[in-house]
């Protein structure tokens, strides 16, 4: 079956969560472990990753943490994905097409009778994660959210998990 890598799902609730507090708030590991669910060590190992990808910055220090490098507004899921893991593709051909631009798949082009069919699906699955914005990662669904902050200029992070929300 077709699905993301743990890490990568990891990275994309992570990202939710710090876009969600906002650009300027710094997170630490601790908090996104907290606010996610996740254990710490695969919130680190995940937050670094995020880091090399130049998708959050590291803040040294001791309030340090983690911040958005990105606008979440301009950043699609499909930005994401092709940084953290290289271009989102469902067979070999779409991903040599998606590498090599004006390339179109591999030496198998001219007799392989599914190879049109995958591009087209390949192209389509792309569209639909360059229509979602990061933004829209970290907004989605949320109503009214049951939260206390530590400081008013500090927002809380909002966890993902259901039992954060209140019902209407």
């Amino acid at each position: 079956m077709l699905k993301l890598t743990r890490q990568s799902d990891y990275a994309v609730v992570l990202l939710a969560l710090v876009a969600r507090a906002g650009a300027d708030r710094i997170a630490s590991a601790r908090e996104l472990a907290d606010a996610s669910h996740l254990p710490l060590p695969m919130v680190s190992k995940t937050l670094k990753a995020l880091t090399r990808a130049k998708l959050l910055a590291s803040v040294r220090g001791v309030a340090g943490g983690y911040k958005l490098a990105v606008d979440p507004a301009a950043t699609s899921l499909a930005a994401i994905l092709d940084r953290l893991e290289g271009p989102v593709a469902l067979t070999t051909c779409a991903e040599l097409a998606s590498r090599k631009a004006g390339t179109r798949g591999c030496g198998l082009m001219a007799t392989c009778p599914t190879s049109g069919v995958w591009q087209t699906v390949n192209a389509k699955l792309r569209a639909a994660l360059e229509s979602v914005s990061l933004t829209e990662l970290a907004t989605h669904g949320v109503r009214h959210v049951v939260h206390t902050s530590p400081s008013p200029e500090q927002p809380a992070l909002l966890p993902l998990s259901a039992r954060a929300y209140a019902a209407d």
